[in-house]
């Protein structure tokens, strides 16, 4: 199962065994019929059903089960901090025992994708400074096409602010890099293509 909608996708099914990563933004991780190991370089190996990976933090899943969940969750879509919150041991830029883990474990075997999106997201941003929000809006348009100057230069003076104070806020309220932040855009449209059908 994969669900991409704005600001987040959510895949279901067989472990993707993926080298080495990071990511773009916070992922949710969650062994759905047996823990996992979360390889990490400089700290010793995690056994967990559940983790939340911080952006740009290389790591390693390493499923010991069939099936996984994972979250990629933007700003947009969730507070991080709501997350954390939920976390039971938290420690260099990981943290690991999701407190509604059963519940997720639950979902992802039988629940309905929409149910698996509530508990993920809260969908509330009102806390992100008003000029990051109106930059992520205007790259997130549709309507914003390949022709469209979407570099850091033309949208902070889109939202009136000088170019390297535009990237310093940015990265403090999205967790990721303005750079890696177009990046997971352009990954979420064209999941969305695929699964309108498109080649």
């Amino acid at each position: 199962m994969l669900r991409v909608a704005a600001g987040r996708a959510v895949y279901v099914g067989p472990s993707l065994r993926l080298a080495p990563h990071s990511t773009s933004v916070h992922c949710l991780v969650v062994g759905v019929d047996a823990p996992f190991d979360l390889r990490v370089d400089g700290i010793p190996d995690v056994v967990a059903h559940s983790a939340l990976v911080s952006p740009r933090r290389v790591h390693q899943v390493v499923a010991s089960g069939h099936t996984m969940m994972f979250g990629y969750l933007d700003a947009t879509a969730h507070r991080a901090g709501e997350h954390l919150d939920r976390m039971l041991d938290v420690r260099d830029g990981f943290a690991f025992g999701h407190r509604d883990e059963d519940r997720l474990i639950t979902l992802a075997n039988h629940g309905t994708v929409g149910e698996i999106d509530e508990l993920l997201c809260t969908t509330d941003s009102s806390t992100m400074d008003v000029r990051i929000r109106a930059a992520i809006d205007h790259l997130a348009d549709p309507d914003v096409g390949p022709t469209v100057d979407t570099s850091a230069v033309a949208v902070a003076a889109r939202v009136a602010m000088s170019p390297s104070h535009f990237l310093h806020v940015f990265a403090a309220q999205t967790g990721t890099s303005f750079r890696r932040y177009k990046l997971w855009l352009r990954m979420l449209r064209v999941a969305a293509a695929i699964a309108d059908g498109q080649n």
